[in-house]
């Protein structure tokens, strides 16, 4: 996928359908060329519109209160108060007016679109259909305008990576069911149908060609898009994209546009992708998905000016899991990983793109560079990618809850005021507690707030250790800097 392929779509906004349609790819898929009649497109929306479903949901989101200046009442009254007025005057009620006594969610509905891929009672829709629903919360619209509520519509699966979901459906009766096509068999210029909910018009229908392929706009980890001049609108998310002889090519998820209409460029999620990703749900709930097991960090020049290397892209490991797929090959932190099977990796994205799309089991060659005594030298090293864990799991590592203590030091030279972490607290690090203007951590790109990790590939959990660690790099003139920000594990150089 080269740049110039996205370079047109970033002047445009990229819109997410929450209502979806049905994409139907024609041409380029039959054996046999069909001649293009009237009745082509008839017979297309007959044999597939009894599968597309329309997706009503409520969703869960923070009240406009919540995200305004004021949370609640209590916070409102504060607010004048502080100012010297007293909100029991008459006038103070309007204020008050629709202000929730505690923070609070509101639900608010939403409409999508879907396509039965099985008999039994299994849907694919886009996962932002479908996010943020709570259970019982989704109902879901046959052709024949028959509706499954409650109980009877359950969330399958769901995958994230690629924008996608699946859902089951209980029903006493033989539902319509369409299959996959080959998408790599898709051809640009080849008609196709789009059908589907947009703006909530259950059942529309529209034709266009195939623009283009492999298409990357940015809102999802993994996209290798089909581009359509298909009409779709808001509400056409999650429809399947079908070609002449009905069989779906693609599920449409998203438009560039300047107004948040149809402008004549509409993506879907080919159907190759689908089909693996809803395997793997329908069979174990869950994508699969290949893993490595690693936490990493963008390169940057203070990490290559500290490894010796110049004109290098790649990725830093801050952290191998136990246990991981990446500790049993070897891979270490401070590695540089710079290809993977031969192909280029210059961004965190661009690794978890190409990991994430191999089958668990399989195995892959990994170009890196590793330091020694501040020499970078290249290896290759083998990984069996092991199975990714659910989001649940990967987010099972308990929240931040670092608190300073009394004790804190100042370290002059540097530019820091550092604050150790609470006696009782099992987190790793130092608190950055100041960074001093135009000081050689502030010339680092380290702020306040961060913490630091480690110096020179040793680890600072107190102040005496970094004290110790310091004495012992004395004379060196660069010292390598892991620190953290937020969630991200980061990377740089404090020149003394």
């Amino acid at each position: 996928m080269k740049n110039n392929q996205t370079s047109g779509i970033r002047r445009l906004s990229v819109y997410l359908l929450s209502c979806f349609i049905f994409f139907a790819f024609v041409a380029g898929v039959s054996s046999e060329p069909k001649p293009l009649t009237e009745d082509t497109f008839i017979e297309v929306s007959d044999l597939t519109l009894p599968a597309v479903v329309s997706i009503e949901v409520k969703k869960s989101v923070e009240t406009p209160m919540g995200r305004g200046r004021f949370k609640n009442r209590n916070e409102m009254r504060k607010f004048f108060e502080d100012r010297g007025m007293n909100p029991n005057e008459p006038i103070f009620p309007f204020f008050f007016f629709n202000y929730p006594d505690e923070d609070a969610e509101i639900e608010v509905p939403a409409s999508g679109s879907g396509v039965i891929i099985r008999e039994d009672g299994y849907i694919v829709t886009n996962y932002h259909v479908i996010a943020n629903a709570k259970p019982g919360n989704i109902s879901v619209k046959l052709n024949d305008d028959s509706t499954i509520d409650g109980e009877n519509v359950e969330v399958w699966g769901k995958d994230t990576f690629s924008d996608l979901a699946v859902l089951k459906i209980k029903s006493d009766k033989k539902l319509p069911a369409l299959e996959f096509a080959d998408s790599e068999q898709v051809k640009i210029g080849q008609w196709v149908v789009a059908l589907g909910n947009p703006l909530e018009l259950k059942g529309s229908v529209s034709q266009g060609i195939v623009s283009a392929k492999h298409r990357v706009i940015g809102k999802a980890v993994i996209e290798d898009l089909l581009q359509t001049t298909a009409a779709i609108n808001p509400g056409n998310s999650g429809g399947p994209l079908v070609n002449l002889d009905g069989k779906i090519v693609g599920i449409n998820n998203a438009i560039a546009s300047n107004t948040g209409l149809w402008q004549g460029v509409g993506f879907a999620i080919p159907s190759n992708t689908v089909k693996t990703v809803c395997e793997s749900i329908i069979d174990t709930r869950n994508p699969s998905r290949g893993w490595l097991g690693i936490h990493m960090s963008d390169v940057t020049p203070s990490i290559l000016n500290y490894y010796g290397l110049k004109d290098v892209q790649g990725v830093v490991v801050a952290k191998v899991l136990k246990d991981s797929p990446a500790e049993k090959a070897g891979l270490k932190p401070y590695d540089i990983v710079t290809k993977v099977d031969g192909k280029k990796v210059t961004t965190r994205l661009e690794l978890l793109q190409q990991i994430a799309p191999k089958k668990p089991g399989s195995e892959i060659k990994i170009e890196i560079y590793r330091e020694k005594n501040k020499k970078a030298k290249q290896m290759t090293l083998k990984v069996v990618l092991g199975e990714r864990p659910s989001e649940e799991e990967l987010n099972e590592n308990p929240a931040d809850t670092k608190e300073p203590a009394e004790k804190e030091s100042v370290f002059e030279d540097m530019g820091l005021r550092l604050k150790e972490k609470d006696a009782n607290s099992k987190e790793p690090g130092l608190e950055i507690e100041e960074v001093q203007k135009d000081s050689p951590a502030a010339k680092a790109g380290i702020k306040a707030g961060d913490w630091i990790l480690e110096l020179n590939r040793m680890k600072v959990n107190s102040l005496d250790e970094f004290h110790s660690v310091l004495a012992e790099i004395k004379d060196e003139k660069n010292i390598l800097v892991m620190f953290s920000r937020g969630n991200e594990i980061m990377f740089s150089t404090i020149e003394k």
